[in-house]
């Protein structure tokens, strides 16, 4: 698969969390330096040590905990985060946390599906756990279809309580 795909070809944005306790605050480096660390099931390197498989973190957004989007990927460059069905033709966005996220996460994750699909008209949005073919997961860690039927408004129980 080359690295590098047409936007024309993008048709999907699949939404993960990092499987992260909820409320620590990680960012795409961290993310990035796990994967890059060989531990399954995000494997750099072919199981004979040859080439790489990926060369830094699969996810073209990371949402930290203060909304800050970190770019991970360039748009036209293919992702590696649920698989190569799925990779070809999707993006990757990445909440930090595992099922409890902030308001920033939540405005921002609303903020870039609304740009999305302004630039997509046609954008399949879902999480990794509802792609077909893909092992079962609980990535991410709330109904993504629910979310987007509360108008992209954060789920209750999901919402990390801040701090006063």
């Amino acid at each position: 698969m080359s690295r590098f795909r047409p936007k024309s070809e993008i048709r999907k944005l699949v939404i993960h969390c990092a499987d992260t306790p909820n409320g620590r605050p990680h960012t795409a480096a961290d993310i990035d330096r796990w994967h890059g660390e060989n531990n399954p099931p995000f494997v750099r390197r072919a199981p004979s040590g040859g080439s790489t498989v990926f060369g830094h973190i699969g996810y073209h957004w990371v949402i930290r905990l203060s909304g800050a989007s970190e770019v991970g990927r360039g748009i036209e460059e293919t992702g590696a985060h649920a698989g190569p069905r799925h990779n070809a033709d999707s993006l990757a966005v990445c909440l930090v946390g595992r099922d409890k996220f902030t308001r920033a996460q939540w405005d921002t994750l609303r903020h870039l599906v609304t740009g999305l699909r302004k630039q997509f008209p046609h954008l399949e949005v879902t999480g990794h756990r509802d792609l077909p073919g893909v092992p079962p997961r609980t990535c991410p860690g709330f109904s993504v279809a629910d979310w987007l039927a509360n108008s992209m408004q954060p789920l209750p129980e999901h919402l990390l309580e801040e701090s006063p």
